[in-house]
């Protein structure tokens, strides 16, 4: 058999155990708190403009169609009227998601979300009980994989707030707004990533 001159460095488990206490410490809130809110609103002028054009196509006789027009130019509503206003975390979005019928999205969040990151801690787990560079491997593997969820948010927001722009005398305004868990987990996929790479570079240095 051949030998190779390189020697890989033993398993550091001083930063495993860091690895262990913060990725814990991230997920938890990051999939825990509020993650994001998705608020829906009807827009006032744009209601009485809509209604007005409704009006128009009925065909009514004109002093019908007047004194509907001045009704409407006569109501004042003080704020929009909300049909939306809905604040979740990612285990409850996941969990909406798959009663409206959608569970393939619902299953790629918990997957990438959840599941993934409670593989990978109970690996650095393993890895302090059992050192195995294949662990190490299998993690670094697996941190490749963190920030899906976090892009896939990321495209939610920037198609809700390109709607609005676009669309900004629209009957219906959606507006996003991010809470505490998202920031929370994009704190733990980031640090998840660093420490995976460390680890990887931590094998080839040699042994001493």
């Amino acid at each position: 058999m051949k030998q190779t001159n390189e020697q890989t460095a033993p398993i550091n488990k001083p930063l495993v155990l860091i690895a262990i206490i913060l990725s814990i410490g991230l997920l938890l809130p990051g999939i825990l708190l509020p993650l994001m809110t998705i608020k829906a609103e009807i827009n006032q002028e744009s209601l009485v403009a809509h209604s007005k054009h409704v009006i128009k196509q009925q065909q009514l006789p004109p002093m019908l169609q007047q004194l509907a027009n001045g009704f409407l130019d006569s109501v004042q509503m003080d704020e929009d009227i909300t049909l939306l206003n809905k604040t979740q975390s990612i285990l409850k979005t996941s969990q909406s998601l798959w009663q409206q019928d959608y569970p393939v999205v619902a299953l790629l969040i918990i997957i990438f979300s959840t599941i993934i990151p409670v593989i990978k801690i109970l690996l650095l787990i393993a890895l302090l009980i059992f050192p195995c560079q294949k662990i190490v491997k299998l993690n670094g593997f697996l941190s490749k994989w963190s920030m899906a969820d976090v892009f896939a948010i990321g495209v939610l927001i920037s198609f809700l707030m390109a709607a609005a722009a676009e669309n900004a005398h629209a009957l219906i305004v959606f507006e996003a707004i991010l809470h505490a868990g998202f920031y929370w987990f994009v704190a733990y996929c980031l640090t998840s990533v660093i420490l995976g790479q460390i680890l990887l570079k931590s094998l080839k240095q040699p042994a001493t």
